[in-house]
């Protein structure tokens, strides 16, 4: 009804609208529909647009892919906060066994508790329960952790500010899991599908709401209708007539 009142005109400014809203009351009138209903109407089209920017997420590839850069760095940071406390727990022993500093020559590494068999040249030492291999040259860590030879130059120093880092990397990755979890609490409670197939849902959203219990019936009319197509926008026409209408009633 309100499309075939408003086919063929514009609303682009106030002129056009002004005019366009007493030529507009008339039409409805003629066809049984009052102003007031429209504002009605309006208000009701205005709430659906605002329930749907806040309430809708998308089911597809978007949404995986902020559940994938979450676990990515929920990941990097355990690996991180794992690392450093094999250095700290060195430098630690190291600091129990009586050593303020350790100097290694230059191409020299020291890997605490390396699992795999060492390439090149080096010495197995066990300090205070460690395995510590001094190896010569290479990249590999061979399963161990590397603790960098600057570290040992000032063990106490070293320790400390690494205390600190892990301490930081732990809240920073607390937060993170809460992100996380109650994303995923959110999407399993309210998802239409629950199966974090990402891909098999692309271009599918979800609008969770509440609804007063007088009002079910309405919204599962309302429901089965869009599901069988009699509400779902099927060109421009339906959404340049929702744009009008807000442009008309702003206006009042």
């Amino acid at each position: 009804m309100l499309r075939a009142c408003l086919a063929g005109y514009e609303v682009d400014d106030v002129v056009k609208a002004s005019a366009v809203r007493t030529y507009l009351a008339k039409c409805l009138a003629a066809k049984g529909l009052s102003f007031g209903d429209l504002v009605g109407i309006a208000r009701a089209a205005r709430s659906v647009v605002e329930t749907y920017k806040k309430y809708a997420y998308s089911e597809g590839p978007e949404t995986g892919q902020y559940f994938d850069s979450l676990a990515a760095e929920i990941g990097e940071r355990s690996r991180e906060a794992a690392r450093l406390k094999s250095i700290y727990k060195v430098l630690e022993t190291l600091e129990a066994e009586g050593r303020e500093s350790l100097e290694l020559p230059a191409r020299f590494r020291l890997i605490a508790e390396p699992s795999e068999p060492i390439k090149e040249p080096h010495q197995m030492l066990k300090i205070g329960g460690l395995d510590i291999a001094i190896v010569a040259g290479g990249e590999e860590t061979y399963g161990g952790v590397e603790v960098p030879r600057e570290y040992l130059l000032d063990i106490e120093t070293s320790r400390n500010l690494i205390k600190n880092m892990i301490e930081n990397i732990e809240n920073s990755l607390e937060k993170t899991k809460k992100i996380y979890d109650n994303l995923l609490s959110k999407y399993m409670a309210f998802s239409a599908f629950g199966d974090l197939n990402w891909r098999a849902h692309s271009g599918g959203a979800t609008v969770a709401f509440y609804v007063r219990e007088r009002d079910l019936e309405k919204v599962d009319e309302l429901i089965a209708d869009a599901i069988a197509g009699r509400y779902m926008p099927k060109n421009l026409s339906h959404i340049k007539c929702l744009l009008y209408l807000n442009i008309l009633l702003s206006r009042q």
